[in-house]
């Protein structure tokens, strides 16, 4: 799959949106949102985050991502799930509820559908990038999304997680929500700045979470 296909399939569901043709997501039906407030930046509040993110489970989210790469601009809807380590799937669709493409990822492989065909190999990054031609973080993407840190990671005076590198990527903490009945907070805005790359995961509801 070439990336002028992928990119000429997602303007097409743009186009059609934009001339009213919107429908809502039919994606497993609709889910109601774990209530969620704004960031939070107590420093008590923040001790022992990152052990309590360790606590999930299992999670859905469910939110927009803004990529641009190279010359191409595009911005579309996502559904993550993760329900064990290194075990998530990711699935982008278009305004019209329409499948641009899903990855599922196991610790064993990773199944990438795009364009009606099916492929596979062992990382998701890798994956991507060779189907899709964008490159983008899937490797560490389970961590990423919900603001583990990771060896690179930075904190500010709160403890607040606000940027981790990784080869080829840079990543900000723009912006968390926060669910006080778990005491935990997630993500909200994520950037992520690489070669000719600028991604912004936006998080929109916490829809499912297991501790």
């Amino acid at each position: 799959m070439s990336t002028k296909t992928f990119w000429t399939k997602a303007r097409r569901y743009v186009l059609a949106s934009s001339l009213g043709l919107l429908l809502p997501l039919g994606l497993n039906g609709c889910q109601t949102a774990l209530e969620s407030g704004p960031l939070i930046t107590d420093q008590s509040y923040w001790q022992g985050m990152q052990e309590r993110l360790q606590q999930i489970k299992s999670v859905q989210l469910r939110g927009n991502v803004s990529i641009a790469y190279k010359s191409d601009r595009f911005s579309t809807n996502f559904v993550y799930r993760s329900t064990a380590p290194g075990t998530y799937s990711l699935l982008l669709v278009s305004s019209l509820g329409s499948q641009l493409a899903d990855l599922k990822v196991t610790p064993e492989a990773a199944v990438l559908i795009a364009d009606n065909h099916t492929f596979t190999a062992q990382s998701p990054q890798e994956l991507f990038a060779q189907v899709v031609k964008i490159p983008l973080p899937l490797d560490d993407f389970q961590s990423i999304i919900i603001g583990q840190a990771l060896p690179s990671s930075t904190f500010t005076s709160n403890g607040i997680l606000r940027t981790t590198t990784l080869p080829d990527f840079q990543i900000f903490y723009n912006d968390y929500l926060s669910l006080p009945e778990s005491q935990l907070s997630l993500p909200k805005e994520i950037e992520v700045l690489g070669p000719s790359l600028r991604l912004v995961v936006k998080t929109r509801a916490v829809e499912k979470l297991e501790l």
